[in-house]
């Protein structure tokens, strides 16, 4: 009994160490391929490129919005019953075109008596000038009558003066916007009768910061585009720059541009100013694509003896499809465009477009 437990104690026991050597070989030779793995590298192709060192015209943007060229309340100088009008809202009026007729019947009844009083006072003059010469007349009573002729004459300038006020005339060039008065209503001086918009040229008000109006100068032109009319521009030109910033130190700066048949605007309509050829300066720029990330935090890799090395970078500006590089790479550098996302720091690459 004894030899046979001893006999079947000593077949596991040789069972366990074979099993033990196996395995030692297995890990080594497990080992062994996992070195040999670790020998081999892995090429990855890739596209590539490099910056471009150029110089680039800077560009200032500012919304705002449509103001007329001219806006003006008519206001009456006569007083009366207005008898007719000649324009109604909607209608285009040119600079002296008349707009309402005030009743002046009163007015031309007292002209006819200044008229007689002042031909009177000419005639009187005219005989005491050849009666003083032969001193019929003292140099006194010719003064007397100089002055009622001057009297007559001022009388008389008044009169049709304000004969000429009760034709309401437009003193701009515009349209009708606004009117405040209809035929039989009483107008006094001061009413207003009614308001004029020129809006054959426009003016677009925009605001700009502190740190970009400097660079805008009185009578530069602006490019305009229209929120309503998104394919086609107008031009400008800057007439106004503000000498004071409001509290957010933003500066309101005002473009004069002629209106268009073909795309019309009207005031309050919105549009977006472009302020080119504020300034030129050397720029290092390169494809979007190369970067890894986004341009707050832009990486890429740089091909170096056949390996992808990651750079940070620095970008300013992004402008149709490339980023200006600020910091972080060089001209002469090569940069993987495509490929990135198979690559490590130091990853072999083959270059496939060179």
């Amino acid at each position: 009994m004894n030899i046979r437990r001893l006999t079947i104690l000593v077949f596991v026991i040789g069972l366990m160490v074979l099993a033990a050597i196996q395995l030692n070989n297995n890990k080594a030779s497990i080992q062994a391929e996992a070195k040999l793995s670790q020998q081999k590298t892995t090429v990855i192709p890739v596209e590539v490129t490099t910056p471009e060192q150029t110089t680039i015209r800077n560009t200032i943007e500012a919304n705002g919005s449509f103001a007329p060229n001219k806006t003006l309340y008519l206001i009456a100088e006569t007083q009366g019953r207005v008898i007719q009008l000649f324009k109604k809202e909607g209608d285009y009026v040119r600079k002296g075109e008349v707009i309402a007729k005030v009743d002046d019947e009163l007015l031309q009844a007292e002209r006819i008596a200044i008229e007689a009083n002042y031909k009177q006072t000419k005639a009187d003059l005219e005989r005491f000038e050849n009666l003083v010469k032969g001193e019929a007349v003292t140099k006194k009573q010719l003064e007397q009558i100089k002055m009622a002729h001057v009297a007559a004459d001022s009388k008389r300038k008044v009169n049709l003066r304000r004969i000429a006020d009760t034709e309401i005339k437009s003193p701009i060039s515009g349209s009708i916007n606004m009117k405040f008065i209809e035929v039989g209503s009483f107008l006094g001086p001061g009413g207003k009768v009614c308001e004029i918009v020129d809006i054959g040229r426009l003016k677009l008000q925009v605001k700009v910061d502190e740190f970009d109006v400097l660079r805008i100068k009185k009578g530069q032109k602006a490019k305009i585009v229209a929120d309503v009319h998104p394919t086609h521009s107008y031009t400008g030109k800057v007439t106004h720059i503000g000498l004071k910033g409001d509290m957010a130190h933003k500066y309101t700066v005002e473009i004069l541009l002629t209106n268009s048949k073909s795309h019309p605007l009207k005031a309050g309509m919105y549009a977006t100013a472009f302020f080119e050829g504020v300034g030129e300066r050397p720029a290092l720029l390169l494809d979007r694509k190369a970067l890894v990330g986004s341009t707050k935090d832009g990486k890429v890799f740089v091909v170096r003896e056949g390996k992808a090395m990651v750079r940070k970078l620095k970008i300013g500006e992004v402008r149709e499809g490339k980023v200006e590089v600020l910091e972080g790479l060089r001209e002469d550098e090569v940069v993987v465009l495509n490929g990135q996302v198979n690559l490590q720091e130091g990853t072999s690459v083959q270059v496939t477009n060179r």
